[in-house]
């Protein structure tokens, strides 16, 4: 499908001049109909390996956020790490690329690449959603690791983390995934099925972060130079709360 939107020539200027595409809101749009489109995602098995290194390198870049305090808006909408090559001069660089060649060489992250790669398999939101929540705590694990090597996490805070995300590991159905697998009616059985099941650890792991946990609270009890503080309640509140948009929420 062909999207068309005319614009004056100088905004087409500015969006080659900073690499950017320029999508229309709904309401720029000359047809309501035109606001109704389903995006999928689809491409080779390096396509694949490409957008499981983004979310792993992603996450880690939210980790980091989280450790400087960043705020809800900026765990939000400011974790994705659009281009992954601007690092590449920087010590930075090194540690991601460390961390995505980990990552794709993991044997259940290679099996995805090459079943939805090799097959050009199209894959729409739920699908798409349903695989980075099963790879979301393999890569927390990963980036967990990683924050210890480099010291940014405290080695026993980074060991407790370690031993809890440990106990929830996901299984996926890799025996499902056959010819018949490649039925688009077959798949989106299996996919509601799996999505629910998801969703059901998701709220039990919202539970368990909210209530039982207190490993990763950054600054817990400690005021900005660091000492004992009484007035904590707002700050737990909002850093469990941060804590759980990048342990449970980051998909």
């Amino acid at each position: 499908m062909l999207i068309y939107h005319y614009r004056p020539i100088e905004s087409a200027l500015l969006e080659i001049e900073k690499g950017t595409f320029h999508f229309a809101s709904r309401e720029e749009l000359n047809d309501p109909i035109e606001g109704y489109v389903r995006v999928f995602w689809q491409g080779d098995k390096a396509a694949w390996e490409g957008l499981f290194r983004n979310y792993i390198c992603s996450l880690s870049q939210a980790i980091d956020l989280y450790l400087l305090r960043g705020d809800e808006e900026m765990l939000h909408h400011e974790t994705l790490l659009v281009n992954l090559h601007r690092f590449d001069n920087v010590p930075l660089g090194g540690i991601l690329k460390s961390l995505g060649d980990g990552f794709l060489a993991d044997e259940e992250i290679q099996k995805l690449s090459a079943f939805y790669g090799n097959n050009r398999t199209k894959v729409f939101d739920g699908e798409l959603q349903m695989l980075l929540h099963f790879i979301h705590n393999k890569a927390l694990i990963r980036c967990i690791h990683n924050c210890k090597d480099c010291r940014t996490i405290p080695e026993e805070t980074a060991d407790s983390l370690l031993n809890m995300f440990r106990t929830k590991e996901n299984s996926f159905p890799f025996e499902l995934m056959e010819a018949e697998f490649l039925n688009d009616e077959y798949r989106s059985e299996i996919i509601k099925k799996a999505k629910e099941v998801f969703e059901d650890a998701r709220d039990f792991q919202y539970v368990r972060l909210g209530f039982e946990d207190d490993t990763f609270l950054y600054g817990n009890h400690r005021n900005e130079n660091g000492q004992i503080s009484k007035e904590k309640t707002i700050t737990e509140a909002r850093q469990r709360r941060n804590w759980m948009t990048i342990a449970v929420d980051f998909p």
